[in-house]
């Protein structure tokens, strides 16, 4: 019982986490979306305006993966912020 209980507990957190990154990964992708002038306020981005972006982004060969994205880019920022 208290493994299946620890096995949730990983699960959670592991989802928890990858949630935390690809929210932050939303927030740095508008911020670039509003760099690169297709949206015009980071708070105004639609989701059409990501999704120009995202096309951007993988148009230029610096990600691989529609999919995992913005955890890739939530993923980067808090490495850099932590320097690992």
């Amino acid at each position: 019982m208290k493994l299946l209980l620890a096995i949730i507990a990983i699960i959670a957190a592991c989802l928890f986490t990858i949630s935390k990154l690809h929210d932050d990964g939303t927030m740095i992708l508008a911020s670039m979306a509003e760099e690169y002038s297709v949206c015009t306020n980071v708070n105004a981005c639609s989701d059409d305006d990501l999704a120009e972006m995202t096309n951007l982004l993988l148009e230029q060969d610096e990600y691989n993966s529609r999919m995992w994205l913005r955890v890739v880019l939530g993923w980067e920022q808090f490495r850099d912020d932590f320097r690992l």
